[in-house]
């Protein structure tokens, strides 16, 4: 009982840190920036079984476990509400980033065989993935 007590103990104090971290973190982007924007992430897709059900259980477990958090639906939350109830009007936008990684910065043209370098046929434009989702 005294154990079960002290782990919930230390698991209410680590909570209780993640929420001041995400707190301060949301005041501090809604300070600095006139727009946010934020993946429009489908938790409730992120968390389906997609292997057949006796295949990688427990990293299937883990992740899912993980992408649950309910931390990130908290920081979601957190920012929305600072951003809305601040003086100084801050956007926030949450993005789709569906074909994101097929979709040139240049051009918009969405090339369903690109995938680590992309060689587009619409423009010339021709980058990696990551430098092409900066924009770069």
């Amino acid at each position: 009982m005294a154990t079960q007590l002290a782990i919930a103990k230390l698991s209410a104090k680590e909570f209780d840190r993640h929420r001041d971290w995400i707190a301060t973190m949301a005041i501090e982007l809604v300070r600095s920036y006139d727009l946010i924007a934020r993946e429009d992430l489908k938790v409730k897709s992120m968390t389906r079984t997609i292997d057949s059900p006796s295949t990688n259980v427990s990293q299937t477990t883990g992740l899912n476990r993980v992408i649950l958090d309910p931390r990130w639906g908290l920081y979601r939350g957190r920012l929305t509400n600072k951003a809305t109830n601040t003086t100084s009007p801050v956007e926030l936008i949450f993005v789709d980033l569906a074909y994101a990684s097929l979709r040139c910065s240049k051009c918009a043209h969405t090339d369903t065989k690109s995938r680590a370098v992309l060689g587009r046929q619409a423009c010339t434009h021709t980058n990696t993935n990551d430098v092409n989702q900066r924009g770069r």
